[in-house]
C-alpha cells in the first residue's frame, strides 16, 4: 500500500479524537470557576474564550484533517489537484475520490486490476449499488448501536426502555447530530478500507489457492 494512502487512513483515524476531544475538553471548562478569583469578570471571559477555542479548534482541526485525507487520496492515485474540490462535499464526495482510477497502480494492487476490467457502464452501476448499500448498512448499524446502548442503559440503571427513549426524543436534535456523524463515519470507514480489504482478501485467496 502506498505511503500517501496510509497517511490518508491515519488522518481519518485521528479525526474522531480531534472532533470529540475538542468538544470534551470544552465541556469540562466551566467559566464559573472564575467566581472565586479576584477579577471575576475578566477571568470569566477568559475561561469562556478558552472553552470556545477548544470547541472550535477541535472542529477546525478535524476539517484540516479531512482535506489532508482527500489530498493524500488524490496524491496516492497520481491525479490532478482539481479533484480536491470534491472534499467540500464531505462523505458524499469521498466515493468519487476513492473511486478514481490509479494512474500508477502497484503490481500487487488487485483492486485496481478488478475495477479496470470493468466497462464504464458496469463500473457506474457497481458504484451506485455499492453507494446505496454502504449508506443502508451504515444506517442500520447506527440503529443497532442505538438500541444496544438503550438496552445497556436500561439494564444498568433499571430505567424502562420507553423512558430512556422519551428522554432521547426530548433532545432529538442532539441525538440526530450524533447519530448522523456515526453514519457518516461508517460510510467513510467502509470506502477507505475497501481497496486494502479487497487486496488482503486477494492475497489470502492466492495463498490458499495458488
Amino acid at each position: 500500500m502506498k505511503k500517501t494512502y496510509l497517511l490518508a487512513l491515519a488522518c481519518f483515524l485521528a479525526m474522531p479524537f480531534t472532533f470529540v476531544g475538542g468538544g470534551f475538553i470544552a465541556v469540562l471548562i466551566n467559566p464559573e470557576w472564575a467566581i472565586h478569583t479576584a477579577n471575576y469578570s475578566r477571568n470569566f471571559h477568559l475561561l469562556g474564550a478558552l472553552k470556545m477555542a477548544f470547541l472550535w479548534g477541535g472542529f477546525g482541526l478535524t476539517g484540516i484533517l479531512w482535506f489532508l485525507l482527500c489530498y493524500c487520496l488524490i496524491r496516492a492515485k497520481r491525479r490532478a489537484i482539481g479533484w480536491l474540490a470534491f472534499a467540500f462535499l464531505g462523505p458524499l464526495g469521498l466515493p468519487v475520490l476513492v473511486g478514481l482510477s490509479d494512474a500508477e497502480p502497484s503490481d500487487g494492487d488487485a483492486w485496481q486490476r478488478f475495477v479496470q476490467r470493468m466497462g464504464l457502464a458496469s463500473r457506474i452501476a457497481f458504484e451506485i449499488v455499492f453507494f446505496m448499500a454502504v449508506w443502508t448498512v451504515s444506517y442500520e448499524a447506527m440503529v443497532l448501536l442505538r438500541n444496544l446502548l438503550i438496552l445497556g442503559q436500561s439494564m444498568t440503571t433499571g430505567m424502562p426502555v420507553a423512558q430512556i427513549v422519551a428522554q432521547q426524543n426530548a433532545s432529538s436534535g442532539m441525538w440526530a447530530f450524533t447519530e448522523g456523524n456515526e453514519v457518516m463515519f461508517l460510510v467513510v470507514l467502509i470506502y477507505l478500507f475497501r481497496p486494502p480489504a479487497f487486496n488482503l482478501l486477494a492475497r489470502l485467496r492466492g495463498a490458499i489457492w495458488p
